[in-house]
């Protein structure tokens, strides 16, 4: 009934052009819930329809066909005046079946008018639309007439801010006049319009890959002040602020009560426990109070890779050695094997330690390199233990690359899938003159190991400084911090990729059309929120845009949604490090990204390292990510490698059946209660003398579910709020 009394009859006429004769047919009402037809064919190719609205509900058309080849043009007209302030709207569409069946039209700007809807079929072949509102909820209340209002914009200094109207707008006002309005700047930072009255758009400057911030829906009243917070903290895309945080350190486990937290780590460089004055411990961005380090015994299970391919003649004897030393030193309750690789990946037999180190000194240089068969075969023999670790060791590249059938089964997306789901730490060694060093690298990063680089003079300490890794750990006890505590809200960014590729025929390879059903899909979503949820849009295709800033609004994230269009190619990296800064400083515990692409996530090479830091800083923050492919099972295996590093999940199917599954996973997730136990990010640093009695810091980090504290308030979370004032 609420409809009925902000909405006439929605009515249409049908104009029958044959020659120069206009026949047109009685007007038909469409109450809410019912659906209008309409039917076209090349004799009688157009319709009418006038759709009033008194400006107080957010309404869109559904068009639905079941046509596969349908193609109606729509144009939209409308006009209004108050006073001598004139507002007129003119705005065109195409609706082709081929994109979704049903599609909604929601780019009508919202004011009070009556907009006539001229329909032309623009194809030779007959079809027919279903037409139904849809009411997005209450539009702002406004007070339409000749006399300006005022917008006031808190925080927005340094954001450039420019209001705009409604895209298909035109306005004439006798004292207001543009098409982009700048605001008075006042000494606070608060920025002040004088505007007609209407629907608004803000647009505020952006920096690197993100050139501009939006937020739509702002109300302005004829002759009252509408008052937006702006954000307080303006999103960029610049990777995260915060230094990097020094090495070294390795974080295993953490366990806490209310009050004191436990800490298990090893740390290779020191040959005692640290001081507790020396440590520093930090829990969810609020420093605790360290009040003990004690030295505790490290059991684990190691297996040493050992390259032993004719590369390595004229440097093998220093490297037998220092990898003989290594195993010998090792604690008794360890457990050791030893995989010798070069044609062949062999395991050297042996009932004992000793009998081991006889073994190890039979090995001789000779053959290819078949890395990445050495990490499957060193991940298998992890399998079944508490807690392992992989040290490998190598000159140069799987013989796949460079020497093309003596090489790998395994292929290096193969091994990095396996690496990042056993989540067994490797420490990679790249020995002599041409090692694979990248793919030690992404090896290390990618497991939460360590990289080295040795040399023949060099590889002894090496060794011996992973054998202090390994040797033993330490028990760091802290007092918990327990001040104020991140908010529980729940914190959402959401990604989407609107390359061209996300509108184009399917008959091209990797596109089709998902722009309109990802749409309707969102919209859903947004109208499902829990209220106060706060939510960010970014889309990305050629450049980075945030078209709606944080609000706990749902109308008007359903009210940004018509500006997204399919265009460009895809700039994932960029993307990734936009959303990676804008969620960084948020005080909550509950952050959720998820990152929709129809494209591979796989990035190029030059752009793997900053790709996959960022992941593992999303893990270190505990953002519970989803990583939604839009393609084929052949194209999972970047998906799944994401999820990995960045310790979430991911989901795939061509069409938008992975995001329809991780927007209901989501739903539900934000719909349990919270979890007593939440994901916590605790950082280590410690602060030591070296040999020459210099101070050198080192640090790690990890994320672990650890139980609330005492803590009786909460932090708020940044998100635009809009206040309208009377007359």
């Amino acid at each position: 009934m609420r409809l009925l009394r902000f909405l006439r009859a929605l009515t249409i006429t049908a104009a029958l052009l044959v020659g120069a004769l206009t026949i047109a047919n009685a007007a038909q009402s469409l109450p809410p819930g019912a659906e209008l037809k309409l039917e076209f064919t090349p004799g009688s190719p157009r319709a009418e329809v006038n759709l009033p609205n008194d400006g107080s509900r957010l309404l869109a058309l559904r068009i639905a066909s079941t046509s596969p080849n349908a193609v109606v043009h729509l144009a939209a007209k409308a006009s209004a005046q108050f006073g001598e302030y004139g507002i007129t709207g003119e705005l065109e569409w195409d609706f082709r079946a081929e994109r979704a069946a049903s599609q909604l039209y929601d780019a009508l700007p919202q004011f009070p008018t009556t907009w006539t809807l001229e329909f032309s079929l623009t194809s030779d072949e007959s079809c027919a639309l279903n037409l139904r509102i849809e009411d997005q909820g209450a539009a702002p209340a406004i007070h339409w007439a000749e006399a300006p209002g005022t917008l006031v914009v808190r925080n927005a200094a340094k954001t450039g801010l420019v209001a705009q109207p409604e895209p298909g707008i035109v306005r004439t006002h006798p004292t207001c006049d543009n098409t982009t309005y700048e605001p008075e700047l006042a000494p606070d930072g608060d920025a002040r319009f004088t505007l007609p009255a209407g629907q608004w758009i803000l647009v505020g400057a952006g920096t690197g890959t993100v050139p501009e911030q939006r937020a739509v829906l702002i109300p302005v009243s004829s002759g009252a002040e509408t008052v937006v917070e702006w954000p307080k903290a303006p999103v960029t895309s610049e990777p995260p602020a915060q230094p990097e945080l020094p090495s070294g350190l390795v974080l295993y486990s953490a366990t806490a009560d209310t009050t004191t937290g436990r800490l298990l780590l090893a740390a290779p460089m020191f040959n005692e426990a640290p001081k507790p004055e020396s440590v520093k411990v930090t829990e969810g961005g609020q420093p605790g109070q360290v009040l003990s380090v004690e030295a505790v015994p490290a059991q684990l299970h190691v297996v040493v890779l050992f390259d032993s391919s004719l590369s390595m003649r004229s440097i093998f004897a220093q490297a037998q050695e220092a990898a003989l030393r290594f195993v010998e030193k090792l604690p008794p309750d360890c457990t050791v094997d030893f995989i010798d690789f070069d044609t062949k990946v062999k395991e050297l037999p042996a009932a004992n330690r000793a009998a081991l180190l006889d073994a190890i000194r039979t090995v001789q240089p000779d053959g290819s390199t078949k890395l990445y068969d050495s990490v499957m075969r060193g991940l298998a023999k992890c399998t079944g233990h508490r807690r392992g670790a992989i040290v490998l060791f190598t000159d140069g590249f799987d013989a796949q690359i460079e020497d093309p059938g003596f090489g790998s089964r395994a292929s290096q997306a193969e091994v990095f899938a396996a690496v990042t789901k056993a989540q067994v730490p490797l420490f990679t060694i790249a020995y002599g003159e041409k090692p694979d060093e990248q793919t030690l690298q992404r090896l290390a990063t990618a497991s939460h190991g360590a990289y080295f680089r040795a040399q023949p003079d060099t590889v002894a300490g090496v060794f011996e400084q992973i054998g202090r890794l390994v040797d033993r750990d330490y028990r760091v006890t802290y007092r918990r911090p327990n001040k104020v505590a991140a908010s529980n809200t729940p914190f959402i960014t959401l990604v989407l990729d609107v390359s061209g590729s996300m509108d184009m025929n399917p008959s091209e390879e990797g596109c089709g059309f998902r722009i309109e059903k990802a749409k309707d899909l969102l919209r859903g979503f947004f109208s499902r929120l829990p209220a106060g949820s706060v939510v960010q849009l970014f889309t990305f295709s050629s450049s980075v845009s945030l078209i709606q800033v944080p609000t706990t609004d749902p109308t008007r994230l359903l009210r940004a949604l018509p500006q997204v269009e399919a265009g460009g190619y895809t700039e994932t990296l960029a993307a990734t490090q936009a959303a990676l800064a804008s969620i960084e400083k948020v005080p909550s515990r509950n952050r959720f990204l998820l990152f929709v692409t129809d494209a591979a996530l796989a990035v190029e090479p030059d752009q793997r390292q900053p790709f996959e830091r960022a992941l593992a800083t999303l893990k270190k923050l505990a953002v519970r990510s989803v990583w939604i492919g839009m393609v084929g099972a052949q194209e999972q295996a970047p998906f799944e490698h994401a999820a990995a590093l960045s310790g979430s999940s991911f989901v795939v199917s061509p069409d938008t059946d992975a995001l329809a599954r991780a927007l209901a996973s989501l739903e539900q997730t934000l719909n349990d209660p919270a979890s007593a136990a939440n994901a916590l990010s605790v950082d280590v640093l410690i602060d030591q003398p070296d040999a020459s009695g210099a101070l050198r810091r080192h640090g790690g980090t990890g994320v672990f579910p650890l139980p609330a504290t005492g803590a009786t308030s909460e932090q708020t979370i940044g998100a635009l709020t809009v206040t309208v004032g009377g007359k």
